[in-house]
């Protein structure tokens, strides 16, 4: 598939917004684009860009290697998981992992991108951080068992008051409140407590089945609306593309279902799933849209945001979609909302993942 300039527009605002280092090579070697982490992490700024050789950026030693590696990818070779030493501008070496992919335009290849993923600078912040860490995680853990134990104590005074023959019709409205009011505590802890599991577990990032994990979570999410039908039209299988993820994969389609399902307001929920890889880039095109009430400009920021405030129209605190964008930063994805047709919101949405592919099982 040849990049749109849809496509062209998604990948640009992920590269802009990544914390990895990303730039575009010509024929002569020659720097004609360098991303904003680029320019930061190697001291330069936007004015280089032109004057900018491999010699200036690719520390003694490498620079050979490097050459040859883009020579291959400017033949229209994609190559992964290359190792090599970059300098800042004031000579300073940085080790990174380095992907190439050939850049096409009219069948020709007019430059190539490269993506540099660091290699020391997490594991010297990790260190840095890691007795604050210890200290923080005590104190959350306690404070998240708390008050599950606060919910569990309230949910069970509800349930059995709603439970008792005498209890008054009159009460019975605002009792099956604070029991809805208290299922949105424990979905709001157990978001906290997946967040913090998240944050404190390192990646080890596996070859995950899209199409696989995709379905499981449906059929999680159709069991706990048994009312409504949870009806997906793809032509996605199982075996059919792997992405680079975790156990947590699951949890992206499933905060994005259960958000899409709780939207419709009928019972039968059609969801529309396309699948496509981008050529010139290592992501695969995840679109996720459905035909509920749609979302504002300013909600399909705000959803992904972990302290969206909740309002009388809204459901829930947002941490469920907040999650998703969390995995998918650390899968090195990126998301994003618009509307299922342009310019038509009450239309329904369109959730646009990105997610990087993996080759075989």
């Amino acid at each position: 598939m040849t990049i749109t300039s849809r496509d062209d527009e998604i990948f640009r605002t992920y590269v802009e917004c990544t914390f990895e280092l990303v730039q575009s090579i010509t024929h002569d070697f020659g720097l004609e684009y360098a991303n904003p982490a680029w320019l930061k992490v190697l001291h330069f700024s936007e004015t280089d860009i032109g004057n900018i050789s491999l010699k200036d950026y690719v520390f003694p030693g490498y620079i050979q290697r490097t050459k040859q590696n883009l020579s291959k990818a400017l033949n229209g070779q994609r190559l992964q998981g290359l190792f090599i030493t970059l300098q800042t501008k004031g000579g300073a070496p940085i080790q990174v992992e380095m992907n190439l992919f050939p850049r096409y335009k009219d069948n020709h290849v007019a430059s190539v991108i490269a993506i540099y993923r660091i290699l020391d600078d997490s594991d010297n912040k990790v260190n840095t951080l890691l007795h604050e860490q210890c200290r923080s995680e005590a104190i959350i853990d306690l404070m998240t068992y708390d008050l599950a134990a606060i919910n569990k104590k309230i949910h069970t005074a509800f349930e059995t008051a709603l439970a008792a023959p005498n209890t008054p019709v009159s009460l019975r409205a605002i009792l099956q409140e604070g029991l809805s009011e208290v299922n949105h505590s424990i979905a709001f802890i157990s978001n906290i407590e997946k967040l913090w599991l998240i944050a404190r577990k390192p990646p080890k990032l596996l070859k995950c089945d899209l199409g696989e994990t995709l379905f499981s979570a449906k059929e999680i999410i159709g069991d706990a609306f048994p009312h409504k039908r949870v009806s997906i039209t793809s032509k996605l299988e199982p075996g059919q593309y792997y992405v680079t993820a975790d156990e947590f994969l699951i949890e992206i389609f499933k905060s994005i279902l259960h958000h899409i399902v709780m939207m419709d307001t009928r019972t039968t929920v059609q969801i529309e799933v396309d699948v496509e890889s981008l050529s010139q880039t290592p992501f695969l095109k995840l679109q996720i849209k459905d035909h509920g009430r749609g979302l504002s400009e300013s909600e399909k920021s705000d959803v992904l945001d972990d302290l969206t405030q909740r309002n009388a129209d809204s459901y829930g605190l947002g941490l469920e979609l907040a999650l998703t964008r969390h995995l998918l930063e650390n899968y090195g994805g990126y998301i994003r909302i618009e509307d299922r047709i342009g310019k038509k919101p009450h239309n329904g949405s369109n959730f646009i993942i990105l997610l990087r592919q993996s080759q075989g099982k």
